[in-house]
């Protein structure tokens, strides 16, 4: 089942990739790109975008290829985080293409407006579905099922399970496939502006980012046991009773419960370091409580 689930992952990624790509060729940003005139683009805006779309793609990939059965929930804090930040960088680069791509086009732009206009739309449009699928998964303690939804959409992608009506792979493989595309026409665009090597100084930058950020959580060292943590109250509520939590409810001193919290003070909730899988099976047993 796995196997034939990621062939159809893959088949979804391909024909994702296939249909951006020729709308791109047949737009006027790819008549842009022929004649030249995105190497007027911003060098520094093009190898950032390059490393960073470069990271996503390669822990999507990770997770597409099933080189990881299963991982900690911190990995959503730290890897939906960064590709949040990363969406939102690919938004002002694709500006600067848009203006670039549009100066002293507009004859060209008549002739093309309806590819053109179906190439931004589906753009738009994954990039609001993605956008708004990751701000939920950064918020999935907002109540028990959503915290379920996310938890089991991620088990899914990791042991390469489709989910309900291909929902997980859909997202997961066109998720992959939105980095894939900026990451290629940022290469593109780089190779032809001889600055390709600048990508590999922002992957240094980026990796002393995260190096710089995790360092500095304090990572407590508790027995606390992950099954006696988490708690579900009645209007759906996700509270948690480890030490950082309990702390980050003296100081909010109002009715709703903490989850899942971080700070540099406290530290890090203990349910961000259980495995998927762990916390999964916590979620199940509290439903048939």
């Amino acid at each position: 089942m796995p196997v034939v689930a990621r062939v159809l992952g893959i088949a979804i990624l391909a024909a994702y990739l296939k249909f951006m790509t020729i709308l791109f060729e047949k737009s006027i940003y790819g008549d842009a790109f022929q004649s030249g005139k995105l190497l007027s683009t911003s060098i520094m805006l093009n190898s950032s975008t390059c490393a960073a779309s470069l990271v996503n793609v390669a822990s999507h990939s990770a997770v597409a290829s099933g080189v990881l059965n299963d991982t900690y929930v911190f990995s959503i804090l730290v890897g939906v985080g960064f590709d949040v930040i990363t969406r939102l960088w690919q938004f002002l680069w694709w500006i600067n293409i848009t203006v670039l791509t549009m100066e002293d086009s507009l004859p060209f732009m008549l002739s093309t407006s309806p590819i053109t206009a179906i190439f931004l739309l589906t753009l738009t449009m994954m990039w609001w579905y993605q956008m708004s699928v990751h701000i939920q998964a950064l918020r999935m303690n907002h109540n028990y099922l959503r915290l379920q939804r996310v938890i089991n959409g991620a088990l899914n992608n990791l042991n390469g399970i489709p989910g309900e009506m291909c929902r997980d792979h859909l997202f997961a493989y066109t998720d992959l496939g939105f980095h894939l595309l900026p990451l290629m026409l940022s290469t593109a665009i780089l190779q032809k502006q001889e600055s390709l090597s600048l990508t590999f100084y922002w992957l240094l930058g980026i990796g002393g980012m995260f190096y710089a950020i995790i360092s500095q959580i304090p990572f407590n060292q508790s027995d606390e046991k992950y099954e006696s943590l988490i708690n579900i109250q009645s209007d759906g509520k996700v509270a948690c009773k480890c030490l950082v939590c309990m702390r980050c409810n003296e100081r909010k001193r109002h009715d709703a419960p903490a989850s899942f919290a971080f700070n540099v003070e406290d530290g890090i909730c203990k349910l961000w370091l259980c495995s998927f899988e762990t916390l999964s099976r916590r979620l199940s047993t509290l439903k048939k409580t």
